[in-house]
């Protein structure tokens, strides 16, 4: 698919710093389940129904405000991508929409869930790094460095030329 002569795909390293960032920011705000759920995980307390979907609710609001609104309210930049001088954009060139960042972040809610209903089990952690392994794959193998979740929300990455224009040497 041909797009317009100013964009060029976002680099991978370029997208690993604004992951690193991003995941950082998640991993901070999700401090407070960690503390939560370590009675949970050891075996101390047997989770109530309701616990598991309070601790999924949290993580959700985690993820749509890093994936989504800010994003949304940002011309596709998260925090760490701002920093990577990227933003998202759909795959026909136009700017995304809070749609294409639902369904991009629906992929990490899935898996959360999964993860929240299984307690952290093997499986759930074998879940994560498959995406996580297909994804780099796919960054590196795809023609438009397009990972799963871009392919589900048909979007991609690109680096932020004017951003870079603004630069000072």
């Amino acid at each position: 698919m041909q797009h317009a002569l100013f964009t060029v795909l976002a680099s991978p390293k370029r997208r690993y710093l604004a992951v690193f960032i991003d995941a950082s920011i998640i991993a901070f705000l999700l401090l407070p389940m960690v503390f939560y759920t370590a009675d949970f995980r050891s075996g101390l307390v047997e989770p109530e129904w309701w616990m598991v979907w309070m601790i999924f609710a949290y993580k959700t609001i985690i993820y749509l405000l890093v994936d989504v609104v800010i994003p949304a309210s940002s011309n596709g930049k998260t925090i760490g991508r701002y920093f990577a001088q990227i933003r998202m954009i759909r795959r026909d060139g136009r700017s995304a929409v809070v749609s294409n960042y639902a369904l991009r972040a629906a992929i990490f809610i899935a898996i959360t869930l999964i993860c929240d209903i299984l307690m952290q089990t093997t499986i759930s952690y074998l879940l994560w790094a498959l995406v996580v392994v297909l994804s780099v794959y796919l960054m590196h193998a795809d023609d438009h460095r397009m990972t799963i979740h871009d392919k589900v929300a048909g979007t991609m990455l690109i680096q932020d030329l004017h951003a870079s224009c603004h630069k000072v040497n």
